[in-house]
């Protein structure tokens, strides 16, 4: 369960003592849902993993990695999606901060130092786990974590969304409903880019 290692992770932080954990974080089916198409940069996040991802970065006892097998110029892609969210990773598949040392515990030349992964290959499963770190996530953090409000209010530009959503049957007939969400200029940019359905920006300086 990913939760109880990020309870055995600030365990271990509070006994030792430690300013902060590290945790690495996969993109591919753990962040990203995959298409297995060589050269194209996927945009689609799992239900949670964005909002999982922005508490993370934002926790003042938490530095995040990505980790990837990513080609160079791929990594630098990602970079910028994740940039237009406001994410921005402290490392890329390295931990300069921990080192291996003469008397140290151990040797970080090959493998480097983490706390907590979240891999889909160390059993993290995207569909359901977001969710419960997620759960986690706000109960450690609480009014620390970020509303839509706050990272709107947060940026310099900014842009409301008016969503057309086709909700389906209802009454006997086919209705659609609008609703507003607050989100920074970037992100709507990006979901744009990315959207099947209607977007109506209301752009605010």
């Amino acid at each position: 369960m990913i939760t109880r290692a990020f309870e055995n992770a600030f365990r271990l932080k509070g006994e030792r003592e430690w300013s902060y954990i590290y945790v690495f974080i996969d993109l591919h089916s753990t962040l990203i849902k995959p298409n297995y198409k060589a050269g194209e940069i996927l945009m689609e996040f799992y239900d949670g993993a964005l909002e999982g991802l922005k508490i993370l970065n934002d926790a003042k006892d938490t530095k995040i990695i990505m980790y990837t097998c990513s080609h160079p110029h791929e990594i630098e892609e990602y970079k910028q999606l994740f940039a237009t969210h406001g994410v921005k990773f402290d490392f890329v598949n390295e931990n300069p901060e921990v080192t291996t040392t003469p008397q140290g515990y151990g040797c970080y030349d090959m493998k480097p130092y983490f706390n907590v992964l979240i891999d889909d290959k160390a059993s993290f499963n995207p569909e359901t786990e977001w969710d419960e770190l997620l759960e986690y996530l706000h109960g450690r953090y609480g009014a620390q974590v970020k509303t839509p409000e706050d990272w709107y209010n947060t940026t310099s530009k900014k842009a409301g969304i008016t969503i057309l959503d086709p909700d389906g049957w209802r009454n006997g007939r086919y209705e659609f409903e609008w609703y507003e969400e607050l989100v920074t200029y970037e992100e709507y940019e990006n979901r744009l880019a990315q959207c099947t359905c209607m977007w109506k920006p209301i752009e605010r300086v």
